[in-house]
């Protein structure tokens, strides 16, 4: 499925700042530097835990569904910075609630000139019409992701009538530190041996090659069907955003196998060019699911105690992770009791469209 040209007017945006003539246009490949200047002086400021490269940047242009021509605005200053961005970034589901992210930043100094509240207006906007270009009764969740420490930016949103609608956390470990390596006893059921790994009797635990892609991929969308906010992967976004992620660690990575069915699975990840920044190196565990049959059964414990060993084993100094606060599958105990604390909060604000034709909704 693919969008449609824009079919109604969107808010202006300020073609001026404190008398200083801006130019808004859709940005292209050839302005990922500038782009990238320009989060380089938010992570100054703000210290949004993530560091884009170049790379990571021009990925954005790569994906089918981000459609920059329409989706996407970003302002210039007369020598041609980068003062200002946002971008709509709408993924068509065919089976659940259309994710239409709000992505955004303006330059530190260039904030409480009006440019935010006005991008914020055009992004609700455009994702509105992104909406109804779909053409489909699906309804849609307009989302907006806001650090707990950025005020300015929750009280934009706020001001906007959006509602907070769902928290995750980033959470650490020190891998200098001792953590379990078999599952709670409590956790595992009495009449259920277990192999060295601590996985139960019939699942063996292999590394990742190219081989388990498929059958991980298919793990994944029953894994996480359950899940606020999750929806079924197909192989083009599976490469995209899982597997072929800039980042991914194959070799740190593990799965649960029982044959050809993959149970449970862990992927793993590094990103150097935040070491600098943190002040550490650390492994991140991306993903980890387990399938609901083999939930309860030591798996998820064994993934993390095998991973953790394999980061430690390869020098890292810490490992990170990021969960929903809310997750009914009992993974925030889970990483505690491996010594993990929370050291950051994402909030997800949003704004729900109802299937075109009918009603508004309440977040």
């Amino acid at each position: 499925m693919t969008l449609s040209p824009p079919a109604r007017a969107l808010p202006e945006l300020p073609p001026q700042a404190d008398g200083v003539d801006l130019v808004w246009r859709a940005p292209t490949p050839a302005d990922v530097p500038a782009w990238r200047a320009l989060l380089l002086a938010v992570e100054a400021a703000d210290d949004p835990g993530e560091v884009l490269t170049e790379a990571d940047l021009a990925d954005e242009f790569a994906a089918s569904w981000l459609y920059p021509e329409a989706n996407a605005r970003f302002a210039f200053e007369p020598a041609a910075a980068c003062v200002a961005f946002g971008w709509v970034q709408c993924r068509p589901q065919h089976e659940r609630t259309h994710r239409i992210n709000l992505w955004g930043e303006v330059h530190p100094a260039w904030r409480r000139r009006g440019l935010g509240s006005a991008l914020l207006s055009w992004l609700l906007a455009r994702g509105e019409a992104a909406h109804l270009e779909l053409d489909d009764d699906q309804d849609a969740l307009l989302t907006v992701n806001v650090d707990a420490g950025r005020a300015d930016l929750r009280g934009l949103v706020d001001a906007a009538g959006l509602e907070l609608v769902r928290s995750f956390v980033e959470m650490r470990c020190d891998l200098g530190e001792p953590r379990p390596t078999e599952p709670r006893p409590a956790e595992a059921r009495p009449t259920e041996p277990r192999l060295a790994s601590g996985l139960p009797d019939g699942l063996e635990l292999v590394r990742w090659d190219s081989s388990w892609d498929e059958p991980a991929r298919f793990a994944h969308n029953a894994a996480f069907a359950d899940h606020w906010g999750s929806a079924p992967m197909s192989p083009e976004v599976w490469q995209d955003d899982g597997i072929g992620e800039r980042g991914v660690r194959r070799d740190l990575s593990c799965l649960a196998v029982d044959g050809e069915e993959v149970a449970g699975y862990l992927l793993a990840a590094s990103y150097p060019q935040e070491w600098l920044t943190l002040g550490w190196s650390e492994a991140w565990v991306k993903t980890l699911g387990v399938q609901r049959a083999w939930r309860r059964r030591g798996v998820a414990s064994a993934l993390l105690a095998t991973a953790l060993a394999a980061f430690s084993a390869e020098g890292f100094d810490r490992a990170a992770l990021g969960v929903d606060t809310d997750s009914e599958t009992g993974a925030v105990a889970l990483y505690e009791r491996f010594g993990f604390s929370s050291t950051r909060r994402i909030d997800t604000w949003g704004r729900r469209l109802p299937p075109v034709g009918e009603p508004p909704l309440t977040a």
